[in-house]
């Protein structure tokens, strides 16, 4: 699609890469900085991937971006190094599309790949990055392109709106946390929840967890405790269906999550919020409830 501004990048050989020398100096001194905490991790956004700073011979800087992900172990900074490929790759493809295209078609298919890749991503984050949450990334980046593309908004904007209700059934965020009548009471969703992690971790103890700055009897997601046994109870069966053919990640996020929402449970923590004035009778009676769904569930999979 982009090949004029793609064949800048050289000859390609199995002997010979060509990197962009002041990307790969730029990435390291980025990278050391982030890492050793001596440099604020806004740094990153001097490197070539916004649209109108992007000019052909940044071609060569996607193989030294994939060359640093391939290897990269600091969390923080591959997180960056994520987004920065997915706004490159799909800026530098739009600014620099064959003329002997149809242009219309191209950015439609563009669009469309990279919608194709937030939902591929939200439901099986790629291994290795399942704390990384990719999926917001293609997710921004089509919102953006949508915005910015006047003859796609038409045709894009109901694509653009199912991607952000599933992000946020799948990833509910605690300040656009909808009521519980809202129509999301499959609770088994929340297995492709805990495949992203410690951030989808965070996410299911934040919607079914012990709330401690919302007055009344609701979780921060606005269930309200007397129904998070049954809540808990469609999303444990969907486990114990799904858990043999779920990856090794997968498996221990689902530990790690029975793990902390016992915590988020325990007595201790419920009548510390009663004693402010938080509680009442309905959350004492469904913290033992609580308890004695998750010990079983651990058994089970044990």
């Amino acid at each position: 699609m982009a090949a004029p501004g793609w064949q800048k990048m050289g000859p390609i050989t199995k002997e010979c890469v060509w990197f962009h020398p002041a990307i790969i100096q730029n990435i390291r001194e980025i990278r050391n900085g982030i890492v050793s905490k001596s440099e604020s991790a806004s740094s990153w956004i001097i490197l070539p991937r916004a649209y109108h700073l992007l000019k052909k011979h940044h071609s060569r800087c996607l193989p030294g971006y994939l060359r640093f992900l391939d290897k990269e172990t600091n969390s923080e900074f591959r997180k960056f190094l994520v987004r920065i490929i997915i706004e490159f790759a799909g800026n530098y493809t739009f600014k620099y599309l064959s003329e002997i295209l149809p242009q219309r078609r191209m950015v439609s298919a563009l669009f469309n790949g990279y919608a194709a890749m937030f939902w591929k991503t939200l439901r099986n984050p790629p291994q290795g990055f399942e704390d990384d949450v990719v999926f917001f990334h293609f997710f921004r980046w089509a919102k953006l392109f949508q915005r910015r593309c006047t003859a796609l908004k038409h045709n894009t904007a109901k694509t653009i709106k199912r991607m952000e209700e599933e992000k946020q059934k799948i990833m509910p965020s605690k300040i656009f946390f909808q009521p519980a009548d809202d129509g999301h009471d499959d609770y088994g969703r929340f297995l492709i929840t805990l495949r992203h992690g410690r951030p989808g971790i965070d996410a299911v103890i934040g919607y079914m967890g012990i709330c401690t700055t919302l007055f009344g009897n609701i979780t921060g997601g606005r269930l309200p405790y007397a129904y998070v046994p049954a809540a808990l109870n469609e999303l444990f069966h969907t486990i114990k269906r799904k858990y043999p053919t779920e990856t090794p990640v997968t498996q221990k996020s689902i530990r790690e999550f029975l793990h902390r929402l016992t915590a988020n449970y325990a007595s201790n923590c419920s009548n510390g919020i009663s004693n402010r004035g938080k509680s009442s009778e309905p959350l004492r009676f469904v913290v033992p409830r609580v308890r004695g769904l998750v010990e079983g569930m651990s058994i089970s999979l044990a």
